[in-house]
């Protein structure tokens, strides 16, 4: 079977939100964990390894996770990418080379904590049967994670700066295998502290209603 590699990335600075946003406290399904552990929690379901590429400045971050997902800790491998600042381009590649071996790579953020496990483990099938590409879609939207296979590795070892897997999908959408689903969560990510506050709000006004 193909080995397929999962790639979460976890390294920005976050100027936006204004703090460490992936540090951040939030609860969701009744647990209160960093962000970054909400979205590393599904990934568990799908893959006995994941790859987190971090900043050089990420040692409160992993610890903090490997206190909140203390049954994982061994599953999860970090990857400290000296150059991350320069931008998403450069953590996704050094995350490519980190795990050079694989036949495909499945790339997620560290800053999307509902993206559901059956999204993740259909973009790998879809990996594992032959697509080029793979991603999911909510309501004709594309979303995270996205699959990429093995002949685009030395692509993907040269990305720089900001440029990052979304350049390869918009030049070769004709090549994605389409995963459809019917969660809002493959779409959602919260980059400031604004966003986190309604997206806490719409949970919590979502579990007064099924309570």
């Amino acid at each position: 079977m193909k080995h397929i590699a999962a790639i979460i990335l976890a390294a920005g600075s976050a100027k936006r939100f204004g703090s460490n946003k992936l540090l951040e406290p939030m609860t969701l399904d009744e647990s209160t964990m960093p962000m970054l552990a909400h979205s590393i929690k599904p990934w568990l379901q799908v893959f006995d390894r994941i790859n987190i590429v971090v900043n050089v400045n990420s040692d409160a971050l992993q610890k903090a996770v490997c206190q909140a997902l203390p049954e994982a800790v061994n599953q999860l491998r970090w990857l400290v990418c000296e150059n991350a600042n320069a931008g998403i381009g450069v953590s996704l590649g050094y995350g490519v080379r980190e795990s050079v071996e694989a036949d495909g790579w499945l790339i997620g953020l560290g800053d999307m904590p509902s993206v559901p496990a059956a999204a993740i483990r259909e973009v790998k099938e879809a990996l594992i049967n032959g697509a080029m590409l793979a991603a999911p879609y909510y309501q004709k939207k594309r979303g995270h994670p996205v699959g990429l296979s093995a002949s685009y590795g030395n692509e993907l070892q040269q990305l720089e700066h900001d440029s990052g897997a979304k350049e390869i999908l918009a030049r070769d959408h004709e090549l994605i295998s389409h995963v459809n689903s019917d969660q809002a969560g493959i779409c959602i990510d919260i980059d400031t502290s604004e966003d986190l506050y309604s997206y806490q709000k719409h949970l919590h006004s979502n579990s007064k209603i099924t309570h």
